[in-house]
């Protein structure tokens, strides 16, 4: 007796059998543990896909890919926006507090004509000191019409915890907009 691996209806199941019941069988495919000793006598079970199955996976895979793109870039387009929101918030903020801990002016200057970089700048004298470098908004995100006060491109927060009134608006792709607003009053920024 030798112990055989039978495919039937495409899955194996091991039994105990002779090569002699095989034989009569008329087996198409088998696969024996002994396969090496004999390599003539056996054939091997076909298992696997077809160039055609595989090119057939291949084209209903890219055609749903094609089909959720654009959901996708629309998810990453507000992505953007809802980013460069938050970062343009948590700047005013904290030009807000260090004009109160320093008792100096600071102000977020939008006069960028490209309506791609914001600078965040202090009072020294009779002009403005850049604190850092400018910032970018993030891809496919821009600023529109900011208006603050008399000096329409910039939001000024002043020591005593108070601040120039106004918005900035935020655009992206698809027709997405933010506003971000800051009361001059109480210096909120929302």
């Amino acid at each position: 007796m030798k112990h055989v691996r039978l495919c039937v209806d495409g899955l194996a199941r091991k039994d105990k059998v002779s090569l002699r019941a095989i034989e009569s069988a008329n087996v198409v495919a088998w696969d024996v543990d002994l396969r090496r000793k004999s390599p003539g006598l056996f054939k091997r079970c076909n298992s696997g896909f077809t160039t055609i199955e595989l090119l057939v996976a291949i084209a209903i895979f890219s055609a749903l890919m094609a089909m959720s793109m654009g959901a996708f870039s629309k998810y990453w387009a507000g992505r953007a926006i809802d980013s460069a929101q938050a970062e343009v918030t948590a700047q005013m903020r904290e030009a807000q507090s260090l004009a109160v801990a320093t008792g100096n002016t600071y102000r977020i200057d939008f006069s960028d004509s490209s309506g791609l970089t914001y600078k965040t700048q202090r009072r020294s004298g009779g002009s403005w000191v850049d604190v850092r470098s400018a910032q970018y908004l993030p891809g496919g995100v821009t600023f529109n019409s900011p208006t603050f006060g008399t000096e329409s491109a910039y939001v000024e927060f002043y020591p005593r915890g108070n601040a120039e009134g106004g918005q900035v608006e935020l655009s992206g792709r698809y027709e997405m907009a933010r506003t971000i607003t800051v009361d001059g009053a109480t210096a909120n920024v929302r």
